[in-house]
């Protein structure tokens, strides 16, 4: 078995065409590879990713999924890259998690916009090839750990797998996000039992009244100076003036 990581970029060659000038050069792009997820020796599925951070992304998606629910039923999980495989592995006893529970979370304005400073920086992979999602969980007034990938999903995925593995409890803290708040995140977002997402990009009507039924609060176009709250309010502690007339 292969315990050599995969590296996460590749130099590619490429034809730059710009109204300054034509280039034949070299691109840093990042790697995707596609891996399949066993359990127990069964592909449960294959998911093409960013090969890092690969043990969290097979327990998040198994956890979410159903497929795990004890973090403690978690014998080993062996990363195979030379077939591409992650093996999960476990052992009796597996018992249901409890419900996850929505706990105390507030934050004022000031430490919303904070947070929102990690953004652009909060992938140094992103910062050089612009090619993956990245996301950080927030808790106690810290942004506590990132991941990224490829896929949006992934992120959470990998947010969650190594949430479930190292017991973080999840409802008190937030996910700062570096993409769009769609249905798709909303519905994966309830599952993990986040209640706030802190975006970058911009939400759909479908995340919004998905939010709004969920309980989940949804700040988007989340900027140093600034950020729109399209749920859930409460949790944002500060003054509010009064509303811009809406549309006529």
């Amino acid at each position: 078995m292969s315990r050599v990581p995969m590296t996460l970029t590749n130099l590619r060659p490429m034809h730059r065409f710009s109204s300054l000038e034509n280039v034949h050069g070299w691109d840093e792009i990042v790697t995707e590879e596609e891996f399949a997820i066993h359990i127990d020796g069964h592909e449960f599925t294959r998911l093409l990713c960013l090969p890092a951070d690969l043990e969290y992304l097979a327990a998040g998606h198994l956890a979410l999924a159903g497929r795990l629910t004890d973090p403690g039923a978690v014998d080993r999980i062996e990363v195979d890259f030379s077939e591409r495989v992650v093996r999960v592995y476990t052992r009796a006893g597996d018992k249901p998690a409890p419900a996850a529970q929505t706990g105390r979370l507030e934050m004022t304005p000031e430490q919303v916009r904070e947070f929102t400073k990690h953004l652009p920086a909060m992938s140094a992979l992103f910062q050089r090839t612009g090619g993956v999602h990245s996301g950080g969980l927030v808790g106690e007034g810290n942004l506590l750990f990132t991941m990224e990938d490829t896929g949006r999903h992934n992120v959470m995925d990998k947010i969650y797998g190594r949430s479930f593995l190292e017991g973080i409890p999840l409802g008190d803290k937030a996910l700062l996000f570096s993409g769009r708040s769609t249905a798709e995140v909303l519905m994966k977002l309830e599952r993990m039992g986040i209640p706030m997402i802190i975006a970058r990009g911009a939400p759909t009507t479908m995340a919004i009244d998905l939010a709004e039924r969920a309980g989940i609060t949804l700040a988007a176009y989340a900027r140093p100076d600034r950020f729109s709250v399209f749920t859930h309010p409460g949790r944002i502690i500060g003054p509010l003036a009064d509303p811009e007339p809406g549309p006529r």
